[in-house]
């Protein structure tokens, strides 16, 4: 008697991983894979070089590394030494691209005068237009100055 007990709760165990999967839930929303459409509208990657080129002309307040000094404006020079790094790149819902990236740029002083360090994060946003990527906002996350030289 315990036998085909025991053997009919082993069939109705080893039967119920069977059948077709439960529909998903009318309340759960799938996400859109928002990097998989802008890869699809074939629009070409925004480079470290890109943003460099960009970025100069446009004008940012940075403070001080320390607190010591005043915020300064700081406008990007083609002239002066710039570095980007690409830190964090995403795709938003309107298909433009935010992007974070480290920069490094100093000033070209006369001999005698100092020289400004520029560094830190700032957040980039791309949008698309006219069949190109358009830096539309920079704002500043971490970046600050520093400054030697002659006093």
């Amino acid at each position: 008697m315990i036998r085909p007990i025991a053997i009919a709760v082993l069939l109705v165990v080893a039967l119920t991983g069977c059948g077709q999967a439960p529909d998903p839930s009318p309340t759960v929303t799938r996400q859109v894979d928002l990097q998989q459409i802008a890869k699809a509208a074939r629009r070409p990657d925004i480079t470290a070089e890109k943003i460099a080129g960009d970025i100069v002309g446009r004008k940012l307040t940075v403070p001080e590394l320390h607190g010591d000094g005043a915020d300064e404006p700081w406008i990007f020079d083609a002239s002066e030494f710039i570095h980007v790094n690409i830190q964090e790149d995403t795709v938003t819902s309107s298909g433009g691209e935010t992007l974070v990236i480290f920069v490094t740029t100093r000033s070209h002083p006369k001999p005698d005068k100092t020289q400004i360090h520029v560094a830190g994060k700032l957040e980039l946003q791309y949008e698309w237009k006219a069949d190109k990527w358009v830096l539309a906002t920079i704002r500043n996350l971490t970046t600050r100055y520093t400054v030697t030289g002659p006093a």
